[in-house]
Parts: structure tokens; sequence; C-alpha cells
């Protein structure tokens, strides 16, 4: 919690929050973690009374958004709508349309007025310097401008943005979707500090996504992080929830605020050589009940030690139905083992396996699509919990294949 440089008035409050996945979760059956934890935002910014809601990319999960996404998105638009609250987001890379679609499903959101999206425009402009309209918002005496998710075409835009943005009176928030500073993504949609410090001259606040635990940089740029754990490890450790802003007689105030979230819990498992492969099982069973403080959690598990058989002897599935038993909601699996009888070990994340072997496939094939790895991996879970969802994966497969022909 600090104050920040202000002007333009005070009595003004805002919440700042992004990453909220709505959607997520189908796999392991989390899609209400997604949805309740966006309802708990809304509620909040109705008790706290605030002026309006910032949204930093990521509402939805993925692009091809089901129907249930998309209503329990809007129960949570509705509850602000109704309560005079309105919410300005962007475009994350999740909610990105495809290119065969044209308009996403946040067109579709902000044409039915449950948000206002901010859009660049069409040709090099990037906003309407006075007027309202394209990325550019305002709100009172707050200006609010928004770039969709870029890529690798953020810090470009970005130091545009910074060169053109015109001065302005009033309070200047700008919304953007990607890290900045030490923290960093996989997609190089990265900004370094000292573009961050220059477009800091030019907005009293950054508004960012994208990064799903929670963190601020140089006292201008802050990042919620996701209110509820897309992935298990975001939920062990770090901070996540969403920035309530309020500007008064000493400036900006900025305090971050927990959403609650299903509870996340790491344990371990130590194996010895003198363990048969029934023996590990049991204690890697024994370890996971005594990890376990309660029912739905999720659960990282490393198994280590040093073992006299071949690890790949060990039945995880059996494991993981145990974990179910327990009522384990979510399950990492991350063997670490050395083989006592030869000279290498055996040292995996499972998921991470899966993936680099799937890649690995994929890019055999002549592709190297991440979303071919995800339908994958899909496909995969929904089979092990006897999901009948083939038609689903289907129409995914058909869409990336539209897609790849109108690229082609």
């Amino acid at each position: 919690m600090g104050y920040n440089r202000s002007k333009g008035g005070t009595g003004m409050r805002f919440l700042h929050c992004g990453d909220l996945h709505i959607g997520a979760g189908r796999g392991d059956g989390r899609e209400e973690d997604f949805a309740t934890a966006f309802l708990e935002v809304a509620a909040l910014a109705v008790d706290r009374q605030v002026d309006f809601v910032l949204i930093a990319g990521d509402l939805f999960d993925r692009r091809e958004s089901n129907p249930q996404a998309l209503g329990q998105a809007s129960r949570g638009l509705g509850l602000l709508r109704r309560a005079g609250i309105p919410a300005y987001a962007i475009e994350g890379n999740h909610d990105k349309a495809l290119y065969v679609d044209r308009e996403s499903w946040m067109d579709y959101l902000d044409r039915e007025g449950l948000l206002h999206l901010l859009r660049r425009p069409e040709g090099e402009r990037l906003y309407l310097s006075y007027e309202e309209g394209g990325n550019v918002a305002y709100c009172g005496k707050t200006r609010i401008v928004g770039l969709p998710y870029a890529g690798t075409r953020t810090r470009e835009l970005v130091e545009r943005l910074t060169e053109e943005i015109p001065s302005y009176d009033g309070f200047t928030i700008v919304m953007l979707h990607c890290p900045v500073g030490s923290q960093m993504a996989m997609d190089n949609a990265y900004l370094p500090s000292q573009v961050v410090e220059a477009l800091g001259e030019k907005a009293e606040y950054i508004a960012l996504g994208h990064i799903h635990t929670a963190y601020r940089h140089l006292d201008i740029a802050y990042n919620p992080g996701a209110p509820e754990s897309v992935r298990l490890e975001e939920g062990i450790g770090g901070e996540k929830g969403v920035y309530l802003g309020e500007v008064g007689p000493e400036g900006l105030r900025v305090e971050l605020i927990p959403i609650r979230r299903r509870a996340a819990v790491r344990g371990e498992a130590l194996l010895t050589p003198y363990m048969d492969v029934p023996g590990a099982e049991t204690a890697i069973k024994r370890a996971l009940a005594e990890t376990v403080q309660e029912a739905g959690a999720l659960v990282c598990l490393r198994v280590r030690g040093e073992v006299s058989f071949d690890p790949a002897q060990l039945d995880l599935l059996d494991v993981r139905a145990y974990g179910r038993e327990l009522g384990i909601k979510m399950l990492d699996l991350q063997i670490r083992l050395q083989n006592r009888d030869s000279l290498g070990s055996v040292a995996m994340d499972m998921e991470e396996l899966e993936r680099e072997v799937l890649s690995t496939l994929w890019r055999e094939k002549g592709f190297e699509e991440e979303r071919l790895v995800e339908m994958t991996l899909q496909l995969k879970e929904r089979i092990l919990e006897d999901r009948n969802a083939y038609a689903e994966i289907a129409q995914d497969v058909e869409r990336f294949a539209m897609e790849r022909r109108e690229q082609a």
C-alpha cells in the first residue's frame, strides 16, 4: 500500500483486475472457480463504490469461449452495470478473435453495453487525441488509454504512444497486457524499465495484465495477477488479487486486495532403495494424505530419492485415482528419482515432459503450433476423466485448420 503522484482532483476510486480466465479449468472441473472469482471482484467493486473497473486483458481463457463462459462473464459484468459502474477492458492474448472470426466475444460484450472495449483504430493512428473513441475513453476527469495484446510489437506501439499522447489536465491511466521490468513471459511481449519510465511521464497509473502473480514496478505500473490460480504453481506462494486505487488529498493510494481462491499446497515424498514398487506407491500415497489439509485443494507433490527399480514402473494413474479419493482437485506429480543401479537419474516434471514430447511429435509433422499441444493435452485429460468432449475437440481442430488455410 502506498501513495503515488496524482493530478486532476480528488475523490476518484477504481478497481484494477486482469487475467480472470473465465472458462478455464474444464479438464479439472474448475470452471466455477473462475466464475466465482469474477463475481467476487464485481461484488468488491460495488461494495467499495468505485467509479469504474479496469480489466487488463484475458477476461476469457479461450478465444472460442463456450456459452457457459460467456454467461459467467455476463453475470459479473451485469452486476457492475446494475450498480452503475462502467468496466473498461482491453483484449489479452486469450481474448483476441480467431483469424477466421474477425470479431471476439469481447466485441460482443461491448455491443451489449456490458463493457467498454478499448481498441486500436485501423491504420497507423493509435488513438483520437481529445475525443472518446478507438482506444481512448473518459470517465469524469480520468482519461483511460488501452492497447490490446500486441505480442512482439508491444514495445514499438508503447514507444509510439509515449511520443504521441497529448498532455491532459486530468488523471491518465494506460492499460497494457504485457510484463515489464524484471518480469518475463515466453512471448516477448515485454517492456524494459526505461520504456515504462518514459510512459510514466505521460500517465499517473499503468494498469497491467498477463503475469498471474502480483507485482508493481517503479510505483507507476501495477499488475494484480490472476484472482484464481490458472495453473497450480501460481497458488503456492506469491500474492494475487485486485488493485484498489483511490485519488485523495495526498495523491494516489494503491492497495492490493486478495480474492478468495482455491487452496494450493506443496508436499514431498521421499523414496529409499529399500522400497519395492508397491512400497514406493504406498509412500507416495501416504505423503499425499499428509499434504492435503482440506478437500478440493490443488496439490503439488515432489517425489524424490534413490530407488532400486525403474521409476517408470510406478503406477501413477493409481496414485492420481487415490488423490481423487482424497478430494484433490488438481494434482501435479514432480518425479525426481535416481536409479541406484544406473549411472543416470530420472528428473521430470510430468507436465513439462508431456509438453516436450508432444511439441517434438508435432514439429516432426511440420508444425510448431502451441495450440496443437494444448488440444492434444485437453483430449488426453478428457479421455482419462471419461468426458464426452470429442465434438468440441473436433471443432477446435477444424477452426485451427481453417485459420491455417486463411493464413497460407
